[in-house]
């Protein structure tokens, strides 16, 4: 565990208090937020990986004695990765118990994202690249000046 502590001596009181909890592979596996519970606000998270040591899920609430699950939940983000780990799928919930927004995603063979369809939320911009034909005069630029 790590605790990250700024304080204020002239207030005597903790700016900003945070804990942390990691496995055995370096992964964060929780946060605790002990400055925003003395307000009573719920941001501590709780994170999980898939077999690759990618994250996959963050759940922000309040986190329970044991630091192993969240007793309220106010916000969380998940995401399907591939084999390059590109984001095949993103979910995100604003309230903690319903999505928000649910994307699929696809990428090319250079990890271009090149389609984002929404079933839940607002739609997104989908994303443009500019040609090769740009790269290449820049490269061939840098080149001559060297």
């Amino acid at each position: 565990m790590k605790d990250c502590r700024w304080y204020n001596d002239n207030t005597e009181a903790d700016v900003v208090r945070l804990k942390y909890g990691y496995d055995r592979a370096s992964n964060r596996l929780w946060r605790e937020d002990l400055v925003a519970q003395s307000y009573s606000k719920d941001f501590d998270e709780i994170y999980a990986y898939d077999g690759l040591h990618r994250l996959r899920d963050m759940q922000r609430g309040r986190l329970n004695g044991t630091q192993t699950a969240l007793t309220t939940q106010t916000f969380g983000q998940c995401w399907n990765l591939d084999v390059t780990g590109n984001w095949t799928g993103f979910k995100e919930t604003d309230n903690g118990s319903t999505w928000t927004l649910e994307q699929s995603r696809t990428a090319n063979t250079v990890n271009e994202i090149t389609a984002i369809t929404n079933t839940t939320g607002d739609p997104w911009s989908q994303p443009r690249y500019r040609p090769l034909i740009h790269w290449r005069y820049f490269l061939q630029y840098a080149n001559e000046s060297a």
